[in-house]
């Protein structure tokens, strides 16, 4: 119809009429394009509230699942270094304590739980970070998954370089298993030969290796994840307006 009267004003050289239908249309599409843009932007902030709930669900699961695991390996490294100061004669016991020698058993292992974070991986796969506004909580979230891409890629890494102590020095580390009531599981209990340690060469060479991986292992990747997740989880907190201090302090 606009069409028509487009022609049929041009035919008649009536230009008043060909000026009005040009604006017609133009105003007509113009507004067509911001009613299109406001329905995707309202849609883009309904997303984003969804997503941002969605995300603080997922890191308050992925923290309750590394948190045990986390509190150990944090622990383990300190039981490791005292250890290591007996080994090498810098200090003065005749005896490794639990914990240390326990240490020097574990310091193979470096597994953990890392959660994929279901929300994040469904946003980024759909091209769709753009819609969070808030530049701090985009830049956290960009950094919380190269921090997971970096951990994801040390771990292995980091095994590869380290000494399985138990398997390989068998005679130093003694290994019996036993099923833990209080955590539910099963656990390895170690005996350790102090002195023959100190003795071996070859085990000081590979518990120096061992402790250096761990080592790496929790300052390039255990320990940046889980601070990014906690500076993420902050930024949600304030978005949200959500206190965990009270659930903290309980009745």
């Amino acid at each position: 119809m606009v069409l028509r009267r487009l022609v049929d004003g041009m035919r008649r050289q009536d230009w008043f009429t060909v000026v009005v239908e040009i604006l017609v249309v133009v105003i007509g599409i113009f507004l067509g394009l911001q009613v299109d843009d406001w329905n995707e932007r309202r849609k883009d902030r309904a997303d984003e509230r969804e997503f941002v709930a969605q995300l603080h669900d997922d890191l308050l699961l992925a923290e309750s699942q590394a948190s045990r695991v986390r509190k150990r390996r944090l622990d383990l490294i300190a039981d490791l270094a005292s250890s290591a100061d007996m080994i090498f004669d810098r200090a003065e016991q005749i005896s490794l304590s639990t914990a240390e020698c326990t240490a020097i058993g574990n310091s193979r292992f470096f597994n953990i739980v890392i959660s994929e974070l279901p929300s994040l991986t469904e946003l980024v796969g759909a091209g769709r970070l753009r819609i969070i506004q808030d530049s701090e909580l985009r830049l956290a979230i960009l950094e919380l998954q190269q921090r997971i891409g970096a951990l994801k890629d040390l771990i292995p890494l980091q095994t590869l370089v380290r000494v399985d102590m138990p398997i390989e020095y068998p005679d130093l580390i003694q290994t019996s298993s036993y099923f833990d009531r209080a955590l539910g599981e099963y656990q390895q209990r170690y005996q350790c030969d102090l002195q023959g340690m100190r003795a071996s060469s070859a085990f000081k060479s590979a518990i120096s290796l061992s402790i250096d991986a761990y080592d790496a292992y929790l300052r390039d990747g255990l320990i940046p994840w889980f601070e990014q997740i906690e500076d993420v989880h902050r930024i949600l907190d304030l978005r949200l307006g959500i206190d965990h201090s009270a659930n903290e302090q309980g009745p």
